[in-house]
């Protein structure tokens, strides 16, 4: 995962509804709470371990995701150039997912442009792709009697990446 081609940046293209949007409250996080903003196949942000916000309800918490992007513990940062730490993998699990579920909303607001021969009303659906998609996953987690977190295939997906990522680099 932290080879990649030139080309990959296209991806950009279709996520960049969502990308705005990260990135800008990834900048108001910097602003409000401080940390370090470096560039890692997108925007984050290292969270100091004396933040309020680390020291929130969920002390076990290890980073965020939104789109390309998203905010860290800083000590689940490791070399800023690339990914090192398993919490920086599993992020960037969720970074992978994002792309996906943006390419396939991209390519749905492409062909329903093509067919009806105006975009304006389809925006929004394109912008919609990666929370339809979260939303979907939590909900099927809780008709399956799982966390709607925990038990989400974003989730599951990323922890078991995660550990094999983990496995093979130990």
């Amino acid at each position: 995962m932290n080879k990649i081609p030139k080309y990959y940046y296209i991806s950009y293209l279709w996520t960049l509804p969502w990308n705005l949007v990260a990135w800008f409250v990834v900048l108001i996080m910097r602003l409000a709470i401080g940390g370090k903003l470096f560039w890692l196949r997108g925007l984050w942000l290292a969270l100091k371990e004396d933040s309020w916000f680390v020291h929130s309800p969920y002390k076990k918490w290890g980073g965020t995701t939104f789109g390309n992007g998203g905010i860290l513990r800083d000590r689940n940062v490791g070399d800023l150039d690339e990914i090192d730490t398993p919490t920086e993998f599993h992020e960037h699990v969720h970074t992978e997912q994002f792309e996906v579920a943006s390419l396939g909303a991209f390519i749905s607001f492409g062909l329903c442009t093509i067919l009806t021969g105006s975009a304006w009303f389809l925006i929004p659906m394109w912008f919609s792709g990666f929370p339809i998609l979260l939303i979907s996953g939590w909900l099927q987690a809780l008709i399956r009697g799982e966390s709607a977190y925990r038990g989400s295939q974003h989730e599951e997906s990323a922890y078991a990446q995660e550990e094999l990522w983990t496995n093979r680099t130990n």
